[in-house]
């Protein structure tokens, strides 16, 4: 019969066993035959063994119901109290011990009337396996007897407690809690499975828990016969022999519930602990009881396999949706890990358990020592072949469905594709003779223009790290039909970026250099020990010094060359002709420094034991001396005084003709390196840092270095300017103590020297080299102007304003400046100019617009004005101001007026919510645009003064510059560093630039149609084709934030400034590469 078949038989037998004869027929009258046929004779088996339950034996004697017989009071030293539990066989009672010792025990016997053969053989397995057992969290074996009507009993501990998942719950155990007195459970199952036993009943209320001296217990208190000791038993448990049901339905295994005995092992305890677990976290069983019994009895072992039980962390969401009360399983919210673990123990297939409960137990104890756990989500196979057996059937129609979906598909798709590929290669042959060689022209234009970028790129990196030769090879294979402003600016840059190469690499390390007077010749000091002489203006070895020691120290006098060694010897070489002129040793401890005054013709030297000696240059008399208490690492000398720097931080000075010395802190570090800065400024090295100290003054000040990643290596100064080398190659200069970058090179920097005589720095490697570097020229740098607000470039000159008001004209030429004023009271928003009349416009915080005549700065007029906008702007012929309104206008923010030269604002244009942040004008005047901080950007018509269009993007962002291509072509600058584009007269969106991540501070375009953007943080300058739409360079300024960029008319001048409020300045003039100076490039 089919499963449904037999629950319908389960059904009518239920209904007929309790009914009449007549009801009886007439029910067994409405069903079919087979189902009627099964149905009487489940009600002939039923009649017939109803008395054989009441009979004690074959011989047919009738004994009375186990509940009926009365119960003794007492059973050999117990004294029964009453009863405590009931089971299907036995009855549990609690008992009074009084001999040999004084206690309470529980009795468990079994009922009169059930002592079969079959229930005694349990009962004695029972005993004997409690028996064998000794573990904290079981309950222990006292005794064993029988009664006087001769019927067995034990005796075991009684347990005071309450079910482990009601004491949890009664109080609010956390889930920590909540697992350490699961553990507990878990090793008192171990414990008997190592003994043999199997529980196969394991479920909260066969497990109480009590409070113990410091912590709960729990213990396991019936191995398969008794019940909870402190309430009746309600759970109905099903006992059989052979072919049933062992356990509680919802506790137990799907093993158990295919009834087979010999199947069963401790894999099937490990799944009713896994049940326990989960209602310990979520308060409620995996599979409900209706769920497991919706389809019968005979069903249940089918849908055990088939029903997948929710995860904790999913069950306890949908508790918390329905009720409102607290659980502290809503942890396993954020707890997958018991997730998996309680997964893993109700795997339908035993093989996917844990082996034993001491694996569990262990998983358990990972999780809370935060370890990774075992257990893991099953696979996506696993679940596949999961559902494939569950609905087999189905999963099979609709395989063959979509396999037979796909082949038909397929072959249509194929034929179809093939009718398709012949009609595209006919149309293709067709085009491709037409189509070649304009394909062919465009690829090797786009291929040329890439080619472009990336040469003017590497271009512009070679100008800025002094490889002037490669520069130069790069600019010359740039086609010449492409050359833009992008590769004038790095022709520009080429020109400043000259230098030489005067020692090859792969030779020893430099670690010291001098020049004579001349500047022909330079010493090298080097990390062998030597000392070679070489040209100073060309790559050429002149002589090695001869030395039967260590050179330590080398320096040019007058006419002479001075070595110092390790030994303390101090040899003077007549440059002319090499010979020895003067040799002498000065004593132990090596000479370290040697600093020489031409002016004065006098030289001191330093030795390791803290000596200085200054001797006269001519006669090598020693005119003066001292002893210090400690070692230096360099000496300066002029007039007459020596400075030297100690290694305990301390800078000594010493004058000729006084015997002591003085001593000044500097540094917790030793000082390195030192350096004249002027006639009282010394510039000292210590560690990372640099410092400039004004012996006059006694001041010290730490010079602002940009970075600190590598130890100061090499120092020298000249013109006011210090040069500072690092161990990690960088180059930085030094002024007015602020050092900024001027290269870097792929080996150390371990000395450097400034050459007077060619007014050019020179620099040892740690890779052997010598480098000349000499300082830029056609970049400069003006005084730094603190709050500097804005720069504009009228014709050859630049103008800067500042928040005090002040606006300064430079001449872009000479650099130096024409005139300074102070035009507002407050901070000055913008300057725009009239070129052709010689007159300019500013607005200012203090809300006044002003006229005024340039270059002279003569007021013209002066007008309050209103809120709302913070930028002027100049018609191309000088005809009208457009700026604020005027003060007393009764108008919004936004509202923007048109003004004169004689001060009269003669309209109003209406249409910004917010505060107007920029102006500008197009090339031929016909229109003026408004960006505001409402996110538009308006367009006027400068003749009727209506909006023409509103320019607003998708992505909503604050207009702040504007560039014009053309007189029809407009560029906007957002805040978040996109660049849009549209069309004036039509007002249409023709694109979008993501040119930088942050926002900008310039935009402007130049006469040969590149659009040119400055980036606030990262100071680079991209150069966008507005002919080819693309970035065709991105070059690197040299200040390293970039607060304001501005660009002459012409294209030729640029200025801008960081944070420092410097103005920085670089003439574009671009010559010919071919005719630029051959130099060896230095990398």
């Amino acid at each position: 019969m089919t499963p449904e078949q037999y629950d319908r038989v389960q059904q009518i037998f239920l209904r007929a066993r309790g009914a009449s004869l007549m009801e009886r027929e007439s029910l067994l009258g409405e069903v079919d035959e087979i189902i009627r046929r099964e149905v009487v004779s489940l009600l002939d088996a039923d009649e017939g063994c109803g008395a054989f339950l009441l009979m004690d034996d074959m011989n047919g004697r009738t004994l009375p119901p186990a509940s009926s017989v009365h119960n003794p009071q007492q059973i050999g030293p117990y004294r029964l109290l009453q009863q405590i539990g009931e089971g299907g066989f036995g009855s549990v009672f609690m008992a009074e011990q009084t001999t040999p010792v004084h206690r309470k025990v529980a009795i468990k016997l079994i009922k009169l009337g059930m002592d079969s053969k079959q229930v005694l053989a349990r009962f004695q397995a029972e005993r004997q396996a409690l028996a064998m057992m000794d573990h904290s969290s079981i309950a222990r074996f006292f005794d064993v007897g029988t009664t006087d009507n001769g019927s067995p009993y034990f005796v075991m501990e009684l347990v005071r407690g309450i079910p482990i998942d009601e004491f949890c719950e009664k109080n609010s155990q956390s889930l920590t809690e909540r697992l350490e007195l699961f553990l507990q459970v878990c090793f008192a199952v171990h414990h008997a499975h190592r003994k043999g036993i199997i529980h196969r009943d394991l479920k909260p209320t066969n497990v109480l828990v009590g409070m113990g001296e410091r912590a709960p217990v729990a213990k396991i208190i019936d191995f398969g016969i008794a019940k909870a000791l402190d309430a009746r038993l309600t759970e109905a448990t099903l006992f059989t022999e052979f072919g049933q049901m062992v356990g509680t339905l919802e506790y137990m295994s799907p093993e158990q519930a295919e009834m087979s005995v010999i199947d069963i092992d401790t894999r099937s305890d490990v799944y009713s602990l896994g049940v326990m677990l989960y209602k310990l976290l979520t308060g409620t069983i995996p599979i409900s009881r209706e769920v497991l019994l919706k389809d019968g009895l005979f069903e249940l072992p089918r849908v055990m396999r088939e029903t997948e039980p929710l995860k904790p962390s999913t069950k306890v969401t949908a508790i918390r949706k329905g009720k409102s009360k607290r659980d502290v399983g809503l942890q396993v919210l954020r707890q997958r890990d018991l997730d998996w673990i309680s997964m893993k123990c109700l795997a339908k297939d035993r093989r996917d358990r844990y082996d034993t409960a001491n694996e569990l137990a262990n998983d358990l104890r990972r999780y809370l020592a935060g370890l990774p756990v075992s257990a893991h989500p099953p696979s996506f196979s696993y679940r596949a072949s999961k559902f494939v057996r569950r609905n087999w059937g189905a999963a099979t129609v609709a395989l063959a469905i979509v396999l037979g979906t796909l082949l038909g598909v397929g072959g249509l798709f194929v034929g179809l594709r093939n009718a398709q590929q012949a009609r595209r290669q006919a149309e293709k042959n067709l085009q491709d003779a037409n189509e070649s060689r304009a394909q062919i022209d465009l690829a090797s234009r786009k291929l040329e223009e890439t080619v472009y970028a990336e040469l003017i790129n590497s271009a512009q990196r070679a100008a800025v790290n002094n490889r002037a030769g490669r520069a130069k090879q790069l600019l010359e294979q740039a086609a010449p039909r492409l050359r833009g402003w992008e590769w004038k600016f790095v022709d520009s840059e080429l020109q400043n970026s000259q230098c030489g190469l005067l020692r090859q690499s792969g030779l020893a390390a430099v670690n010291g250099i001098d020049t004579d007077a001349a500047g022909r010749l330079m010493v090298c000091k080097l990390a062998s020990g030597k000392a070679e002489v070489r040209s100073a203006t060309r790559d050429n070895l002149v002589r090695e010094l001869p030395s039967k020691s260590r050179v330590t120290a080398v320096a040019f006098a007058t006419e002479t060359l001075l070595v110092g060694t390790d030994h303390g010897r101090i040899t003077s070489f007549d440059i002319r002709d090499w010979q020895v002129v003067y040799d002498r040793e000065l004593g132990s401890g090596g000479i370290y420094d040697i600093a020489v005054d031409l002016e004065d013709r006098q030289y001191a030297v330093c030795t390791g034991g803290g000596w200085i000696g200054l001797f006269d240059a001519h006669q090598h008399v020693c005119v003066g001396e001292w002893k210090l208490p400690v070692r230096l690492s360099g000496l300066l000398l002029k007039g007459g005084k020596v400075v030297g720097a100690g290694l305990d931080g301390k800078l000594y000075v010493m004058k000729l003709g006084e015997e002591g010395f003085q001593a000044h802190f500097i540094s917790r570090s030793s000082l390195t390196n030192i350096g004249w800065l002027g006639e009282d400024s010394i510039l000292v090295a210590a560690s990372h840092d640099v410092l400039t100290i004004n012996l006059a003054a006694s001041g010290i000040a730490t010079v602002a270095l940009t970075q600190r990643r590598s130890v100061v290596s090499g120092l020298a100064t000249g013109m006011q300017i210090g040069i500072v080398g690092r161990g990690d190659g960088v180059v930085l200069k030094v002024e007015d103590s602020l050092a900024t970058l001027l290269d870097e090179f792929d080996a150390s920097v371990s000395a450097v020297h400034w050459n007077q005589a060619g007014e050019h720095f020179l620099l040892g490697l740690s890779d052997g080299r010598v480098v000349t570097i000499d300082l830029p020229a056609n970049k400069r740098s003006g005084d730094s102007q603190a709050g500097l607000t804005s720069i504009a470039l009228p014709a050859t000159q630049f103008v800067t304003a500042n928040n005090e008001g002040w606006l300064t004209s430079l001449d872009a030429e000479r650099d130096h400046v024409l005139i300074s004023k102070q035009l507002h009271d407050t901070s000055i928003w913008n300057v725009a100019f009239d070129a052709h009349e010689h007159r300019l416009a500013t607005v200012g915080e203090d809300f006044r617009i002003r006229g005024w005549k340039f270059p002279e700065l003569e007021p013209r007029f002066e007008q309050a004005t209103a809120w709302g906008v913070r930028d002027v702007c100049v018609a191309p012929d000088g005809s009208w101001i457009a700026g604020p309104a005027p003060a007393n206008s009764n108008v919004r923010e936004g509202t923007i007026g048109i003004w004169n030269f004689q001060g009269d604002c003669v309209r109003l244009l209406e249409g910004h919510t917010n505060w107007v942040l920029r102006f500008g004008v197009s090339r031929d005047g016909q229109f003026l645009v408004s960006g505001s901080e409402d996110q538009t950007t308006r367009v006027w018509n400068t003749k009727t003064w209506k909006t023409e269009h509103v320019l607003a993007p998708p992505l909503r962002s604050s207009p702040e510059y504007f560039a014009f291509g053309s007189s029809t072509e407009l560029a906007i600058g957002h805040r978040d560093g996109r660049i849009t584009f549209w069309n004036l007269v039509t007002g249409a969106d023709c694109g979008m630039w993501a040119a930088f991540g942050d926002s900008l501070s310039g935009l402007f375009a130049t006469p040969d149609k590149r659009l040119l953007a400055t980036c606030r943080s990262s100071a680079n300058l991209q150069v966008y084709s507005l002919e080819r739409s693309e970035v065709v360079a991105t070059l690197q300024l040299s200040a390293g934030y970039i607060e304001h960029f501005s660009v002459a008319p012409d294209g030729r001048t640029i200025g801008y400034a960081g944070k420092d409020g410097r103005l920085r300045t670089m003439r574009i003039q671009s010559r010919d590469p071919a005719k630029l100076p051959n130099r060896t490039p230095v990398r």
